[in-house]
This record gives C-alpha cells, structure tokens and sequence, in this order.
C-alpha cells in the first residue's frame, strides 16, 4: 500500500481545472510523463487507478480537496471487515 501525502492530494486537485475524475486523470498523466514533477511515480500509479475504479463506478469528483483527500484515504486505506 502507498502513502499518499495530504500536499500530494491537495496540489493535483488544484491542478484539476475541471474537477470532474477525467481531469483528475488528465492533472495525473503530467505526472507520469515527467511534465510535471515532485510526485512519487507510485501514488500516480494508485491515483490512476482509484481514479478508474470511480469512473467505473459512476462517482461524483469531490468538491474540495478535504473531500477528494477523504475519498483517497477511504479508497485506498479500506476499513478492515
């Protein structure tokens, strides 16, 4: 499991103008082809992929990065059954 830092989550959802999950994605893939820097290439990799889960899913994108932060905690930290 990868630790996504609170500034991580914070700065990619300002860089998502659109604040819809497809501009989500598209603020990631700057990170993973080197355009933007400074975030692990491992929490890309998990961000991508709970991004895909929640289009999947038909989720609404968060309306702020407290509420996106709580959404990847949940996702990626699931309660134990």
């Amino acid at each position: 499991m990868v630790h996504i830092r609170s500034e991580d989550i914070w700065r990619l959802f300002g860089e998502n103008r659109d604040k819809t999950w497809p501009g989500f994605r598209r603020a990631l893939m700057r990170y993973k082809e080197g355009t933007a820097q400074s975030i692990d290439e491992s929490v890309i990799d998990e961000l991508l992929a709970l991004t895909t889960h929640m289009e999947r899913r038909n989720e609404t994108f968060p309306i702020s990065a407290e509420m996106l932060e709580r959404v990847v905690n949940r996702e990626t930290h699931p309660a134990p059954a």
